[in-house]
């Protein structure tokens, strides 16, 4: 049984990233946005929101090309879907990494790491993006451009350069908003209590 995919299973698959492209590019344009419109908006926790958005509309973007053949536009969709998708996976950890920071170790030099997260989410896309383009990684990936899957190397590339930032990401963030979480549950639970000796102070006097 071949585990090639018909032409009109790639025309549907491609139909189905199109339109959920559609509506992810409509909500993170619709952020940016708001955060141009909006003077009161651009303090440093919604810059981050506004780069994770920023990131998000070019992969959609790009995804909502479809599929477009071979050639220059196939590697032109592969190189920056790759770059600009894993740039916001990489977002999403300066998001959750800022929330720890503040809430857990209660630290207020956030601002001054800005410099700090470009260099490590457009740095690190750079390099997860130039890695596959070394053994000619990118080319027709099913119903899109991205990273070859025709051999066992260029199913690796694609896992170390695309998959691993991904989870790596949803690990990372779980693992920190379950930090964070547990922080303000004990927050609110100390807060209860000391409310709680308070009425029964202000009960007895």
């Amino acid at each position: 049984m071949s585990g090639e995919l018909t032409q009109g299973e790639k025309e549907t698959l491609a139909a189905i990233n199109v339109g959920a492209s559609a509506l992810s590019f409509a909500g993170s344009a619709f952020i940016v946005l708001c955060y141009v419109l909006f003077r009161e908006l651009r303090k440093f926790s919604f810059k981050l929101i506004f780069y994770l958005a920023l990131s998000d509309m070019f992969c959609s973007l790009f995804n909502i090309l479809g599929d477009p053949g071979k050639g220059f536009f196939c590697y032109a969709q592969g190189y920056t879907t790759h770059f600009v998708c894993v740039a916001s996976f990489l977002w999403t950890t300066t998001i959750a990494f800022t929330l720890h920071r503040t809430v857990v170790r209660h630290k207020t030099d956030v601002e001054e790491l800005g410099a700090i997260f470009h260099l490590y989410v457009w740095g690190t896309s750079l390099v997860m993006t130039i890695i596959p383009s070394i053994g000619d990684g990118y080319g027709q990936a099913g119903a899109w451009c991205l990273v070859k899957t025709t051999s066992r190397a260029t199913k690796v590339l694609q896992f170390i350069t695309f998959y691993a930032p991904l989870w790596g990401a949803i690990l990372f963030n779980g693992f920190t908003y379950f930090q964070v979480n547990r922080m303000l549950t004990n927050a609110t639970r100390v807060c209860k209590d000391l409310q709680m000796h308070e009425d029964l102070l202000f009960f007895f006097l």
